[in-house]
């Protein structure tokens, strides 16, 4: 990944896109287990989180029934949303 190459990306922010472009979409109760986060890392997480959504490398696509509130947003790679409506569309 380009960004984390050129030191614009934390580890965090990188293993975060990793864990959702290889189990798309994924909720967000389960990316933090399946990015082996901790809760002593989970202001890591949150940053990391922030900072690819608001660079619009993800963004949520659903909601998800899911979690303690069963309320969760799915989320995907934004790239992988517009090529899944651009061939829905052709």
């Amino acid at each position: 990944m380009v960004p984390y190459e050129n030191g614009r990306l934390s580890q965090a922010a990188k293993l975060l896109y990793e864990v959702i472009l290889n189990n798309d979409p994924l909720y967000t109760g389960k990316v933090l287990p399946t990015a082996h986060q901790t809760k002593a890392n989970d202001s890591e997480f949150n940053k990391a989180y922030e900072i690819l959504q608001s660079d619009f490398k993800i963004r949520p696509i659903r909601i998800a029934k899911a979690g303690a509130w069963n309320y969760a947003f799915s989320m995907n790679l934004l790239l992988a949303t517009i090529l899944f409506f651009l061939n829905r569309h052709a």
